[in-house]
């Protein structure tokens, strides 16, 4: 937040040192083994983990495995599970998924199917919930479902 709030205000309170440390230390928490198959720990981690990283002007040449990762966690039947092994696709992390491939210059494999998915959430009122399951229409997941569908243009 403090990052996001320095570039929202025009500050750059940051020197290259300390940029540079901050980058290593969101890699490191990025990390959920070591080897040469780095996995990201979680979708969410690697969103706000690159998002901090793109506001800090660092490069994402050395970062291609956090979009494998996520691409790991892509559901192909529609949405984005928050790690590979886990079965529950929502907007929220179908945003996430979909905005930091947009950021690392990558797409995921099924969009139209994400799109089918994201439309799914919408109820009668025209507002999204988190998930196809049930739910209230909220300014939030309304904002995700959004969100998601412009990162999926498939024009």
């Amino acid at each position: 937040m403090v990052v996001d709030l320095s570039e929202k205000v025009g500050l750059k309170p940051f020197g290259e040192e300390i940029t540079q440390e901050i980058a290593k230390s969101i890699l490191n928490h990025l990390k959920l083994e070591s080897g040469p198959h780095f996995s990201a720990a979680n979708i969410s981690l690697a969103y706000y983990g690159l998002g901090i990283l793109r506001l800090l002007n660092c490069r994402f040449e050395d970062v291609k495995w956090v979009g494998e990762s996520i691409l790991k966690c892509e559901d192909l039947q529609g949405g984005f599970n928050i790690t590979p092994h886990s079965r529950f696709r929502t907007l929220e992390y179908t945003y996430e998924a979909t905005e930091a491939l947009r950021w690392l210059g990558l797409t995921p494999r099924s969009p139209r199917n994400h799109v089918r998915f994201i439309l799914g959430c919408q109820n009668a009122n025209g507002g999204f919930r988190r998930s196809l399951f049930s739910g209230i229409s909220t300014l939030k997941d309304t904002f995700y479902a959004v969100g998601a569908l412009r990162n999926l243009s498939l024009a």
